[in-house]
């Protein structure tokens, strides 16, 4: 199993087993390695298993090192066993690359100790297991550049009952109609615009808490989750039709991570009874 290296003290390590797609940032809930430092970001850097090998990703406003070099954001830098990792120069978040052995199912206990898939029957409630593959593929889209020219519109009547949704790409035009699932789709572009209007860094502008989506959308979960599937599923429909090669995986409509939504696409607008309410660029 791939891991880290954290010297903590003159003669002790800290070691942090890989996870096939593992993020590194602030907050505890949405990252697989928490730094409690205020000079990192809140989503600062990915380490991911990516066509056969380990790749490190930085997001971050204050940068990430490796081997004395600063990154290029969101550029995917091949890792090698020995490398030295910094984020944020910041001297308690100094790492090196101890092994790069490709992602395997293991068992990890808070004490460091590891267990191989064929050693676990006699496991207890403080192990972590780790999968070697995703349930499914990761929905944390970094290459903005290719939704540029696309932009959604959205009309919706007085009530807000009823939410229609035009998709646009360059000149061209495709009308997903009156859906439901467009009201969740308008609602998380809303939380995005409110974010960019109040300058929330890009990494981390947009991002919903699904309970609080259930509260503002007045449903539950099961039905979330529907609503979710239908809005992907009608969009990638929908950019098959208009711009060229697109897929479900290279363009998402929705992101997913950690009990959190994002809308993806920047680029929208929102009239509600003949007034423009939101526009993002």
């Amino acid at each position: 199993m791939a891991y880290l290296l954290q010297r903590k003290y003159e003669c002790t390590c800290n070691r942090f087993e890989l996870t096939p797609f593992h993020c590194i940032g602030r907050i505890a809930q949405r990252n697989q390695l928490c730094l409690d430092n205020p000079f990192i970001s809140k989503l600062h850097a990915i380490i991911e298993w990516h066509n056969g090998k380990w790749v490190l990703r930085d997001l971050s406003s204050n940068g990430t090192w490796l081997n004395n070099q600063r990154l290029v954001p969101l550029e995917r830098v091949a890792l090698s066993e020995g490398d030295s990792i910094v984020f944020a120069k910041q001297q308690d978040a100094q790492f090196m690359v101890a092994d790069l052995s490709p992602p395997i199912d293991l068992l990890v206990n808070n004490l460091s100790e590891t267990i191989d898939s064929q050693q676990r029957n006699d496991m207890s409630s403080h192990w972590q297991y780790l999968r070697k593959k995703f349930d499914c593929q990761p929905t944390v889209q970094l290459e903005a550049a290719a939704y540029q020219p696309l932009k959604l519109v959205f009309f919706l009547s007085a009530d807000e009952e009823t939410t229609w949704l035009d998709v646009y790409y360059h000149q061209r035009k495709v009308s997903l109609g009156a859906r439901s699932h467009h009201y969740l789709t308008l609602n998380l572009a809303r939380h995005l615009s409110q974010d960019i209007h109040n300058g929330i860094l890009p990494s981390q502008q947009g991002w919903v808490d699904i309970n609080l989506l259930l509260k503002e959308l007045g449903i539950d979960l099961s039905h979330l989750n529907i609503q979710v599937h239908r809005a992907r599923k009608q969009f990638a429909t929908a950019l098959s039709q208009i711009v060229p090669n697109a897929t479900a995986s290279s363009l998402p409509l929705i992101a997913r991570f950690k009990g959190q939504l994002r809308l993806i696409p920047e680029q929208f607008t929102i009239t509600k009874a003949k007034n423009a309410q939101a526009l993002t660029s």
